[in-house]
C-alpha cells in the first residue's frame, strides 16, 4: 500500500499523475493506492474511491464481527454520512485506528458516539512509520484541544517543536 497526503485541492492533478505513475511502474500489479488529507475530509465529495465503498465496508464489518479496523478520516466521514449506517451491527468493534490526515474534533465526536468504541491516532504513517499518537483513553469528546492534537511521541520518538531559526 502506497499513502498520498492531499492537503490543498490545486496538489489533486499531480498527486493524481504521481498515483498513475506509482502503478505503471510498481513490480506489484495489486498494489493498493490509500489518498487522504484535508482536502477530502473539507470536500468528501472529491475523493474517487474505487477500493472504498461505505457500504461494502459495513457488510464486511458486520458479517466478519471485525474488533478493529484501521481507517483514514476521509473513510470514516464517507462512513458517518452514509444514510445507511444505521442498518448495520458496528458494536463489535473496540478499536478504530486512524491516521493519514488530521481530523477536526466535530467529525471525531461524531465517530466516538456513533461506534462508540476506542480510537487511536497514529500521526505520520507515512513518512516513518509512526511518530506520534493519541491512545484510546486521550479522546475525550469534550476536549477540543486534545482531539485536535498530534498526540504524544511514540516510542522511541523524540518531538521537537521549533521555529525556522531552530529554536
Amino acid at each position: 500500500v502506497v499513502g498520498f497526503s492531499v492537503s490543498r485541492e490545486d496538489q489533486l492533478d499531480s498527486v493524481a499523475a504521481e498515483i498513475r505513475t506509482v502503478r505503471r511502474t510498481s513490480r506489484n500489479q495489486s498494489i493498493g493506492v490509500m489518498v487522504g488529507g484535508r482536502v477530502f475530509v473539507e470536500h468528501p465529495e472529491l475523493a474517487d474511491s474505487p477500493t472504498f465503498s461505505p457500504q461494502d465496508w459495513l457488510e464486511l464489518q458486520q458479517a466478519e464481527g471485525a474488533t478493529a479496523t484501521v481507517l483514514v478520516a476521509t473513510m470514516i466521514s464517507m462512513l458517518l454520512d452514509d444514510p445507511a449506517i444505521d442498518e448495520y451491527d458496528t458494536s463489535s468493534l473496540r478499536l478504530i485506528v486512524y491516521g493519514g490526515a488530521s481530523i477536526e474534533p466535530p467529525l471525531l465526536r461524531r465517530a466516538l458516539e456513533r461506534f462508540g468504541c476506542g480510537f487511536h491516532q497514529q500521526y505520520g504513517m507515512t513518512e516513518t512509520g509512526c511518530q506520534t499518537i493519541l491512545r484510546p483513553a486521550d479522546h475525550d469528546p469534550d476536549d477540543d484541544e486534545k482531539l485536535a492534537s498530534g498526540g504524544t511521541d511514540a516510542v522511541s520518538f523524540e518531538v521537537r517543536i521549533h521555529d525556522p531559526s531552530d529554536r
